[in-house]
């Protein structure tokens, strides 16, 4: 594939980068095909670039024209699901977006189609008020009934979004038990951060991972574990090319938005508060943690 041009490497330098951070950043490939092409790459210089960055053989990458068209990718869901196991077994990305990642005690494991009857029994607990995680990307006017719904269209939504190839969060395991969940991620993958206090006031940035929630199981609570979630998100971020990493806890912290975590857990993991919005008495902050030092 090289020889199509002695400087195609060099003139794609850009778009090189620009996919290398989309797929650490555990993007879906489909999405980030269709970017190169609205930027007018054809399909051969955006194989190229894929190969490039995963090193993925030319056998794998010939499938890639079985979901492509004038227009782009033509089965979003169907080339997802291909770029994931072509991706997996590539040399070329630092981390694998689907292998859970160890840090400080807890696991992180990123929630795939196989997981979501133990996502579903985690956060169908009246403790964690129907949300599903899918506050992030559904939220409308009928959100509190949906949450209320026995019939659960919220683990709906969300479930409908893993099973495309959408990366929602991590589910948390100490050792082999299931402890928590945390909504976690590129903050472009939580668009409705774009409209919450606080949250709203730094622009979604590639390189910017945000944590817009920390669910732990009822019987774990009170040991310590919000900080080594913390501790293992800034290692799996790190890991994944994002250079900053952003909370947005309450002061003072109260239970109704426990969800956010906690202003202290995120000072003792070297997070600092940046800007702040009032919210009647109390406050909500944005609050950041480089990760490129």
């Amino acid at each position: 594939m090289r020889n199509y041009h002695p400087n195609m490497e060099a003139a794609l330098r850009a778009e090189i980068e620009l996919v290398r951070a989309h797929l650490i950043a555990g993007r879906r490939p489909a999405e980030t095909a269709n970017l190169l092409h609205a930027q007018g790459l054809g399909a051969i210089q955006i194989m190229f670039v894929f190969k490039t960055v995963t090193g993925a053989s030319l056998a794998d990458l010939k499938s890639f024209g079985q979901w492509w068209g004038p227009h782009g990718v033509t089965d979003e869901a169907a080339f997802n699901a291909w770029g994931a196991e072509v991706f997996s077994r590539a040399p070329g990305l630092l981390t694998r977006p689907h292998e859970p990642v160890a840090s400080a005690g807890v696991q992180l494991e990123p929630l795939r189609p196989d997981r979501l009857d133990a996502f579903g029994e985690l956060l169908g607990g009246q403790e964690f008020g129907g949300c599903f995680c899918a506050v992030w990307t559904s939220h409308d006017d009928h959100w509190a009934a949906r949450c209320q719904d026995p019939a659960r269209p919220n683990f709906a939504i969300t479930a409908s979004r893993v099973r495309a190839g959408h990366e929602v969060g991590f589910l948390v395991l100490q050792g082999a038990q299931l402890v928590g969940w945390t909504g976690t991620g590129p903050k472009a993958n939580f668009p409705f951060l774009m409209k919450k206090l606080a949250s709203r006031l730094s622009p979604p940035d590639e390189t910017v991972w945000a944590i817009g929630c920390i669910a732990i199981r009822q019987g774990f609570r009170g040991r310590g574990l919000s900080s080594q979630i913390v501790d293992a998100i800034i290692t799996l971020s790190r890991q994944r090319g994002a250079r900053l990493l952003e909370a947005y806890p309450t002061r003072p912290w109260d239970e109704p938005r426990s969800y956010r975590g906690s202003e202290a857990v995120f000072r003792r993991a070297g997070f600092q508060e940046i800007a702040k919005e009032h919210d009647g008495e109390s406050e909500v902050l944005l609050m950041q943690r480089h990760l490129d030092g």
